[in-house]
C-alpha cells in the first residue's frame, strides 16, 4: 500500500489507540507521522527476506524482534 493510501485509510490517533491496546506507548511529533507507522503500511518482513534469499542477495542467519522504534 502506498503512503498516500495509508494516510487516507487511518489517522495517527487511531494508530496510537491500536498501539496502546497492545501495551505500546507511542509519542510522536505529529499524528500524520504516527499514521505512517500503521502495521499494514509496511511490507511483511518474512516475505521480503524470503524473496531476497531466493534471489541470492542475502542469507538468513538470525531473526530479531524489535523492542523500540525511533523515527526522526
Amino acid at each position: 500500500m502506498s503512503l498516500v493510501q495509508v494516510m487516507k485509510t487511518i489517522s495517527g490517533e487511531q494508530v496510537r489507540n491500536q498501539m496502546k491496546e497492545q501495551g505500546i506507548i507511542a509519542k510522536a511529533v505529529s499524528m500524520p507521522g504516527l499514521a505512517e507507522e500503521a502495521g499494514f503500511a509496511c511490507k511483511n518482513i518474512s516475505d521480503v527476506i524470503e524473496v531476497v534469499g531466493r534471489a541470492g542477495i542475502t542469507k538468513t542467519v538470525a531473526e530479531l524482534k524489535p523492542i523500540d522504534n525511533i523515527k526522526g
